[in-house]
């Protein structure tokens, strides 16, 4: 039997000696196929689908039962809705992730803001109190003898006397004497119930001694001594005590000339202050 071979027929033996031409037939084809498949993986891998971006709620509630209204709510510096004491606000489709930053505002309150960063859940709850405002008084605060200025809660000094708008609730006031160089503070409340003009008697402050004698009582014997707009007269050697703060002393006797005849002293709390008195004929 006769075996015809054809072009699509190669004997074991001539696929070992293919011509040139059959080799380059056959390596176009090779490198079509691979070619084929490297597209066809490269393809496959841009294909693959993204994961899904994830949007969330950001939901607000208040726990204010002193609040009569709403509260406005920004986002972001954007005013986005309001929020009641039985009303939260929802805001939808936000990113997780994401910063952003939330205030609260509402008629006498303070602000409440507050930054967070979303989880990727389906709602972020978020709870704020607010606080209310502290209400402002005018307080009136009078002459002292003990002090020319006040420094309230350790601001700038005033002088005395002074009109002054103040917030419920305690503050530190502190009395300044300047020539003295005297201080004394105390705590004082501002309420409903705080009067609107404010004055501390000097005997709060403190009590210290004046004393006045004569240099040469063997030869003059004694004077007399009045101290501010008492009418009273109190004859050398003299002894008294007085409240903190400025007092006028007169020291007097009929005929004669005294050193020091008036004067003003400054007493201080738990102090004695002495003054010697000289007579000339």
């Amino acid at each position: 039997m006769t075996t015809v071979l054809t072009s699509e027929t190669v004997s074991p033996r001539d696929s070992l000696f293919l011509s040139p031409e059959r080799i380059e037939e056959e390596s176009d084809s090779l490198y079509g196929r691979v070619q084929n498949s490297q597209d066809q993986t490269i393809s496959e891998a841009t294909s693959v689908p993204a994961t899904d971006v994830v949007s969330t709620t950001l939901r607000i509630t208040l726990d204010n039962d002193d609040l009569p209204g709403t509260a406005q709510v920004s986002i972001n510096g954007k005013n986005v809705g309001v929020v009641g004491r039985v009303q939260p606000f929802n805001l939808e489709e936000l990113a997780p992730g994401e910063d952003y930053v939330v205030i609260i505002m509402a008629e006498g309150f303070e602000p409440w803001e507050k930054r967070i960063r979303l989880i990727p859940q389906p709602v972020n709850a978020l709870n704020a109190k607010l606080t209310p405002k502290a209400k402002t008084r005018t307080i009136n605060f009078t002459d002292v003898s003990f002090a020319d200025k006040i420094r309230i809660n350790g601001n700038a000094a005033k002088n005395l006397p002074c009109r002054v708008e103040m917030t419920d609730g305690v503050h530190r006031i502190t009395f300044i004497d300047t020539k003295s160089n005297f201080s004394w503070s105390t705590n004082v409340t501002i309420g409903e119930d705080a009067p609107a003009t404010l004055s501390i008697p000097a005997g709060q402050v403190g009590f210290g001694e004046a004393s006045v004698v004569l240099q040469n009582p063997i030869q003059y014997g004694y004077v007399f001594v009045r101290i501010n707009d008492d009418s009273e007269q109190h004859a050398t050697p003299f002894k008294t005590k007085l409240p903190a703060g400025w007092h006028r002393l007169r020291i007097f006797r009929q005929d004669y000339k005294l050193s020091p005849a008036d004067t003003v002293i400054f007493i201080r709390p738990n102090e004695k202050t002495r003054i010697q008195c000289k007579v000339y004929d």
